[in-house]
């Protein structure tokens, strides 16, 4: 749940660790406490290696570095910007399919 998420990353913030890894930490969150999160996640990882696995185009777009994987391996690595440069990037074609598809939601509605 949420709650669990927010508790692991306080607990993680209390204990000063130099490494987090968090596994989808804003995927039970709305979008305003999602960057809540997001922006003291930042603030306090500046000096730390914060590992963010995820699926969220939000909180992708501003990692320093992405690894993207398939089955398991790394296929591309860079910035989002480096990634959205390649033209024929696996990256690139999730980030529009990801975009194409909440097109399409917010039309049906």
């Amino acid at each position: 749940t949420g709650q669990r998420q927010r508790l692991s990353i306080a607990r993680a913030v209390v204990r000063d660790t130099p490494i987090l890894i968090l596994d989808e930490p804003t995927a039970s969150l709305d979008a305003v406490n999602e960057q809540r999160v997001l922006s003291n996640l930042e603030q306090w990882g500046r000096q730390r290696v914060v590992f963010l696995i995820t699926h969220r185009l939000s909180t992708i777009r501003e990692a320093d570095t992405i690894a993207f994987l398939e089955e398991g391996r790394i296929v591309e690595l860079g910035s989002h910007d480096d990634l959205m440069g390649r033209e024929d990037g696996r990256y690139r074609r999730f980030v529009q399919a990801e975009t194409t598809g909440r097109a399409e939601v917010i039309r049906d509605d």
